[in-house]
């Protein structure tokens, strides 16, 4: 696809808001100006990296459908959506797909790695699946990624996804009917974190996860119907474990979504 090469990326993004209706993406970019890029429903996305006068301007994501998620490594920006959508893009302009046979929507991404030689990507979506990139070592240029499925051991739809600088080599999944997901070596196998009763049954759905930024810690956002006394429950211990998280005032309504920044 013409247009944009593979090459030194802009920028990182390092701050990602997801809501129920839109994606929004911030970074510092070209010469310290603050970028921005917006996600929303249908495909429609875009961009204002800083610089552009006008404001914002149109990114082909290469798909009509419903996009989900952004993420971005010091490589790639990553896109997941409906229908098994994953894109990239070296520089945010222009996005690329990754070939990707299954067709079950993919609801986030995040990356997970904190050297250049440990990092990788990782999807998840409906049905329990995930997808996997290793980054290469680049030999004069980026190389283009590729993701391939891991067992997850469960079948239930992963709504969010979420990688832990502190902490080693851990990423944490949540999804539908009180699962939570976890891995200790980058995405690559994964076990089920203790939940504790009241959220672990069938209704309860997990909506996000964030790892609180400098520590072991992980926050999940509750929705559904539950029978615990809050509507976040929180683990000190890497994602081992998880508890009501008891806010003051307590928090028990329904949460849609969770920020964090890197």
């Amino acid at each position: 696809m013409p247009g944009e090469s593979v090459g030194t990326p802009h920028f990182p993004y390092r701050s990602i808001f997801r809501t129920p209706d839109r994606i929004q993406a911030a970074a510092k970019g070209p010469g310290g100006n603050t970028a921005l890029f917006l996600a929303g429903t249908n495909g429609g996305s875009w961009r204002n990296d800083g610089l552009t006068v006008g404001g914002f301007v149109p990114v082909d994501m290469m798909t009509d459908g419903r996009i989900n998620a952004l993420a971005s490594d010091n490589d790639f920006i990553f896109a997941v959506g409906q229908g098994g959508h994953l894109a990239w893009s070296s520089q945010g302009s222009e996005f690329r797909v990754v070939p990707n046979p299954d067709l079950n929507d993919l609801n986030d991404v995040t990356y997970a790695g904190v050297n250049a030689t440990d990092r990788f990507r990782v999807a998840v979506g409906a049905g329990g699946r995930i997808l996997r990139s290793v980054r290469p070592i680049p030999t004069g240029g980026l190389v283009p990624p590729t993701f391939s499925p891991v067992t997850s051991n469960t079948t239930q739809t992963l709504n969010a996804v979420a990688f832990c600088s502190s902490c080693t080599n851990v990423v944490v999944a949540v999804g539908a009917n009180g699962t939570i997901i976890r891995s200790t070596d980058f995405g690559a196998t994964w076990s089920a974190a203790t939940v504790p009763a009241g959220y672990n049954g069938v209704g309860t759905n997990f909506t996000d996860v964030v790892n609180v930024p400098g520590t072991t810690n992980f926050i999940v956002g509750v929705g559904g119907s539950w029978s615990g006394t809050s509507s976040l429950l929180r683990s000190t211990d890497s994602g081992a474990t998880f508890s009501a998280f008891a806010t003051t005032p307590l928090l028990n309504t329904a949460i849609t979504a969770l920020h964090g920044e890197s």
